[in-house]
This record gives structure tokens, sequence and C-alpha cells, in this order.
């Protein structure tokens, strides 16, 4: 069976008519009439209804026909996405298209990719920011990017990961703040203060950190005074005294007058720091070399 003879199926079964298929297919009837033939005796049954064929030059599909429509339409547009992966990995070998969240560290991103132009000059990188953590894995998924920078845990089984940055959880607080003088704070010291906040439609671990709070008995949604789209907006209000922050523990601070930084800690037998791992994420069944060769230099 050929997938030229279940193109041409396809096209009688859906006009109904051997003239008008053989019209848009740019072969004779004569043709497609026997391809058809030699289709349904490669099967051993009938797809069209003979009787009306032969009686009254009546096209119509048996049965089993329309099933074989239905299979013979699927395995056509599998073909046809084949090929089109096919030559989009041709034309796009020496292509690398990485994702990066909004407010990923400048920093790191400028790090991946000096690396990148240092160790494989012949590589055109392509950037795509994406506004959430969750949008840069969906970004995968959905294959418009090879590679993305990310945070734990992935969210779906087909990515993989490796760590690029650890580090943990810390508290953004005015130097006058009552806890400022503290050299760490534990989770549930914080169930009453008020919080300043980057925009839950940004934020890259907004949820993590809410279930973190929830374990700790309070929620902060009630006590948000404020939302900002930077981390300079938010360092501005906390250092006036309008509220607290999260911030990642690698936040550098030596810019921002007027704040202190302080490590946050779970409550339990032995108190410990709250992990946040920064990672380089790819999808798992679909390593190219290239994607390989490029996370391995990356980590090291």
């Amino acid at each position: 069976m050929e997938l030229r003879q279940l193109r041409y199926f396809v096209e009688v079964a859906r006009e109904l008519h051997f003239g008008r298929a053989a019209e848009k297919l740019f072969i004779s009837q004569s043709a497609l009439s026997q391809q058809i033939q030699l289709l349904e005796e490669e099967i051993g049954v009938d797809l069209f209804v003979r009787a009306l064929r032969l009686k009254q030059r009546k096209v119509e599909l048996t049965e089993v026909g329309e099933q074989f429509m239905t299979d013979a339409v699927s395995i056509l547009r599998q073909s046809e996405k084949a090929l089109e992966n096919a030559r989009n990995l041709g034309q796009h070998k020496n292509e690398l298209r990485i994702g990066f969240f909004k407010l990923a560290f400048r920093k790191w991103v400028v790090e991946i990719l000096h690396t990148i132009a240092i160790h494989f000059p012949e590589v055109e990188v392509k950037i795509i920011e994406f506004p959430t953590v969750e949008s840069v894995q969906d970004g995968l998924l959905e294959q418009r990017i090879d590679l993305g920078m990310t945070l734990l845990p992935l969210k779906d089984e087909s990515l993989a990961s490796q760590v690029y940055k650890s580090d943990y959880l810390s508290v953004l607080l005015s130097e006058h703040h009552p806890l400022a003088s503290a050299d760490h704070i534990v989770l549930e010291e914080l169930k009453n203060e008020k919080w300043v906040i980057i925009n839950k439609s940004l934020h890259p671990f907004y949820d993590y950190i809410e279930r973190l709070c929830q374990k700790a008995g309070f929620s902060r949604e009630t006590n948000i005074v404020q939302e900002v789209s930077s981390h300079e907006m938010l360092c501005s209000l906390v250092s006036l005294d309008i509220g607290i922050a999260f911030m990642p523990s690698l936040f550098d601070l030596s810019k921002e007058p007027g704040l202190v930084a302080r490590k946050v800690l779970k409550n339990g037998a032995s108190p410990q720091e709250i992990e946040v791992n920064h990672a380089i994420a790819w999808r798992n069944k679909q390593l190219s070399p290239l994607v390989k060769a490029v996370v391995n230099t990356i980590i090291e």
C-alpha cells in the first residue's frame, strides 16, 4: 500500500465522484479507478459499494470504507507531520531556541548565552521570553523552544532537567523592621505581616510560596498591600516599610540601600531552609545531539 493510494482513496471518498476527484488529483479517471481497484484488492474488501458503481454509476462508501476513510485521513496527517518535523529539523539543525521567564536573573541569562557563544560559535541562538516559569515549560511541551530556564518541579514527566543554580528563600525587609536584626526567620513568624509581591501573573513561584505559607498556618492573600511588575519597584516599596517580600537568596542587594534579607526556615524538629532550584529543561524524548552537548557544557 502506498501513501499515494491513500490520498486517491480519500479524495474519491470526499467527492463521491471519480471524475471530480481525478480532476483535483491531476490524473486521468481511468488511472484513478485502477489505483482504487488495486487498493481494494490489496486490502481484500470493497471500500465502495460495487453494485451501485456498476449499475447506477453512483459512488458510496461501504461500512468498511467509512472506517478506512477515518484511518486513512489519520495516517496522511501523521505522514505530513513527520515530513514537516524532518524539514524543520533540517532547516534548524544549527539553530537553538532558548526560553527564559521574564523575571529570570539577567546575569544567568548572559552567562548561558556567553557559554554557548564560546563553545558553539556555529549555532544561531534564538531567545524567546515567556511571562512565567510555567509558560516556559509549556513552550517546551509545544516544541516552540529546545531549552528553557525554569524552576523545579517540572509539570510534565515528558520533560527532563538539570539544576543550574540552587539557592534558598529569603525575606526582604526594611532595615528598620523589627525582624531585621534576626539571623534567620521561621516562616510562622511572618503570618501577620503585610506583603508587597510581584504581580501574580508574572511571579515565578507564587503558588509554591502560598502552599508553604498555608502549611505554616496562614495565607498572604488578605495582607497583600501592593503588586508590582519588577524587582526594582518591589525593593523600593519594601525599603519604605510598606510591606515585606519574599526573594531568592541570590538576589543582589548591594545597590539597594535600606534593605536587609534574612533566610526563611520551615519549622519542624529541625528547621530547614526553603530551597529554590533553578534548572535547564528540555523534552526528554527529543534530546538532539546539539541540545545534549549544550546542556552538558552549561551544567559542567
